[in-house]
């Protein structure tokens, strides 16, 4: 009877253990299909099918405004007169074409001249020197070391060819020197432009104010400046690839990071840093349109 009771016992002890695998399994079965399902509808939430467009983007999003990348301002001078304007407002200029003239310009030219004009002269010293010396050692080779006072007289006479040979190295250096001097000063005179652009502004009352710029250059490169967090700054990199948005012309393009500033703009303040960066944009967008610029994360 007890072994009886016994293998009972045993087989429903068999019998719950399948059941309790059988169990097992079913519940994992329906939690791996339930989370699987849980998955697919959030990507369905998030992620598009065909009545929206919204989808999860690994960047980080700016906005600013287009201004050139380089601005060239020329004052009045107001110690010599405009002697000739060479452009007008909104003309194109290419770099070194030439802005304007002021008085004065024409003497830089003389002055070159009469300088070049000492090369001659200096020039012909210079070989009478040198030849002399080497005709004064010469005798001083043949001459006799006992006669002590022609030996002397001899090397006295090179020694002072020398010096005039000096003097007059000294002198080719400072005719060179105020030569290359003259040339910078034509900057003051003749007024060129520093980049590819055009003339933005020519502003006749500067004359009277010379505080403000006569004439403003403005270049064809253009850039859009926005502020990045101390937080953000990780993540961007100058070189680094930007996708920029144009609103207002329903158009995309691809900028570029070219520079990112050292200190922050609100150093004085004791909130999060922010760095200005440059980004390149392209000539055809016009200048103050509002742009949207998103960096991916990688």
């Amino acid at each position: 009877m007890k072994n009886k009771k016994k293998i009972i016992w045993i087989f429903v002890s068999i019998a719950l253990v399948i059941i309790l695998i059988f169990a097992y399994i079913r519940i994992k079965n329906f939690i791996s299909t339930y989370q699987d399902e849980m998955i697919q509808r959030r990507n369905e939430a998030i992620f598009e099918d065909d009545d929206t467009d919204l989808e999860i983007k690994n960047e980080i999003v700016f906005t600013g405004k287009v201004a050139p990348a380089n601005t060239q301002n020329v004052y009045y001078n107001v110690k010599t007169n405009i002697k000739e304007i060479h452009v007008v407002q909104g003309q194109d200029v290419l770099k070194e074409d030439s802005l304007l003239t002021y008085h004065g310009a024409e003497t830089i030219d003389d002055q070159i001249t009469i300088q070049n004009a000492k090369f001659v002269s200096l020039k012909e010293d210079r070989d009478w020197y040198n030849y002399r010396i080497e005709e004064l050692k010469q005798e001083l080779e043949w001459a006799d070391p006992v006669n002590d006072g022609y030996v002397t007289s001899l090397k006295k006479e090179i020694a002072r060819y020398q010096t005039l040979l000096a003097t007059n190295q000294i002198n080719w250096s400072n005719a060179v020197n105020e030569i290359e001097r003259l040339k910078n000063s034509y900057d003051d005179y003749y007024i060129k432009a520093d980049f590819d652009g055009f003339v933005y502004k020519i502003d006749e009352t500067a004359k009277n104010n010379v505080s403000l710029p006569y004439m403003i250059l403005y270049s064809n490169d253009r850039i859009v400046t926005v502020e990045v967090s101390e937080y953000e700054l990780q993540y961007i990199d100058v070189g680094t690839q930007a996708k920029i948005t144009v609103e207002g012309l329903n158009k995309e393009y691809t900028g570029e990071i070219t520079k990112i500033d050292i200190m922050p703009n609100n150093m004085t303040s004791n909130d999060t840093s922010y760095f200005n960066i440059e980004v390149t944009i392209p000539s055809e967008v016009p200048y103050g349109y509002s742009v949207v610029i998103a960096v991916k994360i990688s």
